[in-house]
């Protein structure tokens, strides 16, 4: 309650003797029952303080302003004892809740009051001045940590396989999940005074240590296993689009596996070097985003078909572009001296399919039509294996067929993945000018500004682009190109750029900060057995910890497919979400004392 020899606030002259003496104490309503000898109460300003040699007790009892004779309510008190050689001073302040009224009974000032112990983490060394605003310090990471690999390299393929309205509805109910969390986030971050620590201690310090703990690790199992995501991204991008030559096996995710070990290799030595590193490669990776991003919005509005690339149809049958090209050019006629034919045909006998349809160069992007909006309106679901047209295909032939089953809720589960990261728009809290407003404007705007993108981008991609093109999930129908760079202006290589340096960028950011969150969980101990991961080496870096999320992300690159690792990412986000909105209904809903958020 107190420290022993001294006054635990302000200065000693704030507890010198006054001259009211006992009667100021008596008018209080304060009773000191004596053990032994004790020295004199006195109000100094707005301080009651006591001081004494030896064990005592205060009795306070409160009848209220203005209280009623005949009231026959009794008074309520509190009672409690003080050390040998204690000064108890008390202060007539409430930082947390400043705005409540000025004028507080010495029992509300000695029942509120809290002793800070030397372990909190509160009692931190003093820092520089916090002079981060809005913009810089919580809009800018959120939208970093928003936009990933999902929106470069999968949001295509699911509008072309779910249709337009189903697809739409997709990005909707994400991000009304993101908008419902982040406004929880808020309230969190507004329950009180903010300081440092991100999300993490937030959670702990508002709803309880041990809810904070739960929560805790599902963040860090979600964190962890998106590093491999990221990862299995860039390896996808640059094993497919940017440099197919560096592939050692025939088998795709057999090269997934090696280079997406070798780059989580390199990702954790920089995140060794150290935060700052990390925090200055941030900044170049959310302006190549950007970039890409308003790249996309122009080649869609200046789309039109005679500047648009040429894919080749078999009926309504996409084929893919390597099997029929002589020399780069597409070779998209049925004549016996052409490649297709040699495909379709053996010995002077076709495949019926083949007589039957004609075989055609169409533009794979010709530009916002209504006819392309009213055909990409409906689902095209199927299994694996099965053409992105209609029936099932071989891709001896070159036809182009799906890799994995698809429906509504596996769409949804690859999806969500790249609404998250509006959390961390708390990791800078103690760098805030003004934290309780900056953390909801700008985690909030983050999040807007975000689903306008992704749900604007839906509606573009399905009115202008033909739907079997955005079916074709890995570009085979134009020379192994990713759909999306064929949509960037002036060139592929902003987009390109751009997804690379997202993706390694979110992962680097997540392995850095896994394993922090999993430390400051450690050394709060609410798990015992992860009391191990609380060391920190002498320049602050979490090896133990780091070394956890290395394995972690490790078993996600071991299985190499973008589309079966999201899904997992899905799973820990949604339950620690869940688990944030329902704390924060039901503290709302119970009306808990410690429960004021603004």
């Amino acid at each position: 309650m107190a420290s022993k020899g001294g006054t635990k606030k302000g200065t000693p002259n704030s507890c010198l003797k006054n001259d009211t003496g006992a009667s100021n104490a008596a008018a209080t309503g304060v009773t000191i029952k004596d053990s032994d000898e004790l020295g004199e109460p006195r109000l100094s300003g707005d301080r009651f303080c006591v001081t004494k040699s030896g064990t005592h007790a205060i009795d306070m009892t409160d009848e209220g302003p203005e209280s009623d004779d005949n009231d026959d309510k009794a008074p309520h008190g509190v009672q409690f004892s003080v050390d040998t050689n204690t000064t108890v001073m008390f202060d007539n302040k409430m930082d947390l809740y400043d705005d409540e009224g000025k004028d507080k009974s010495v029992q509300t000032l000695l029942y509120d009051y809290t002793h800070p112990g030397a372990n909190n983490e509160e009692d931190q060394e003093p820092k520089d001045k916090a002079n981060l605003g809005t913009m810089l310090g919580v809009f800018m990471p959120c939208l970093q940590n928003i936009f990933g690999v999902i929106y470069f390299v999968r949001l295509y393929w699911i509008v072309g396989e779910a249709g337009s309205v189903e697809a739409f509805f997709i990005v909707f109910s994400c991000c009304g999940v993101s908008i419902l969390t982040s406004l929880s986030i808020c309230a969190i971050a507004t329950n009180g005074q903010v300081t440092g620590g991100g999300t993490y201690f937030m959670i702990s310090r508002s709803l309880g240590p041990e809810f904070g703990g739960a929560v805790g690790i599902l963040f860090f199992m979600g964190i962890s296993i998106s590093v491999a995501m990221y990862l299995a991204g860039s390896i996808e991008l640059l094993t497919t689009y940017i440099v197919p030559q560096m592939n050692v096996f025939e088998d795709k995710y057999n090269n997934a596996r090696l280079f997406g070990t070798l780059l989580l290799i390199l990702v954790a030595a920089c995140v060794f070097i150290g935060v700052k590193f990390v925090s200055k490669f941030a900044l170049v990776v959310l302006s190549s985003v950007l970039i890409a991003i308003l790249s996309v919005y122009i080649g869609m509005f200046v789309a039109n078909p005679e500047g648009s690339m040429k894919v080749c149809f078999l009926g309504d049958r996409l084929l893919e572009a390597k099997p029929i090209s002589e020399n780069g050019i597409l070779q998209c006629h049925k004549n016996s001296s052409g490649p297709m034919y040699h495909l379709w045909c053996n010995n002077g006998t076709c495949d019926p399919y083949f007589e039957k349809h004609k075989a055609e160069l169409r533009p794979g992007v010709p530009g916002f039509s209504l006819r392309l909006l009213k055909e990409n309106y409906v689902n095209h679901y199927g299994k694996i294996d099965t053409l992105v047209g209609e029936g099932y295909g071989e891709q001896g032939r070159g036809e182009i067929s799906r890799d994995i089953t698809t429906s509504f809720v596996i769409l949804l589960a690859i999806y969500f993945p790249s609404i998250t990261g509006f959390e961390q728009g708390t990791s800078y809290s103690g760098d805030l000018k003004d934290a309780q407003k900056s953390i909801p404007q700008g985690t909030l705007y983050a999040v807007l500004v975000t689903s306008i993108v992704y749900l604007s981008t839906v509606v573009m991609f399905s009115a202008c682009v033909e739907g079997q093109v955005l079916r074709d999930k890995f570009g085979t129908s134009i020379h192994d190109q990713l759909i999306m760079s064929r949509l960037s202006w002036p060139t592929p290589w902003v987009i390109l750029v751009g997804a690379l340096m997202s993706t390694v960028g979110a992962g680097l950011q997540a392995l850095m900060a896994a394993p922090r969150l999993l430390q400051a969980i450690a050394k709060d101990n609410v798990f015992p057995i992860l009391q191990r991961f609380s060391y920190m080496t002498n320049q602050g870096e979490p090896v133990p910890a780091i070394a956890l999320s290395f394995c972690i992300a490790e078993i996600g690159i071991l299985i190499a497919n973008l589309d079966y690792v999201a899904p997992i990412v899905t799973m820990f986000f949604l339950i620690c979400y869940g688990f944030v909105n329902f704390a924060c209904a039901l503290q709302s809903l119970l009306r808990t004392p410690h429960w004021r958020p603004r």
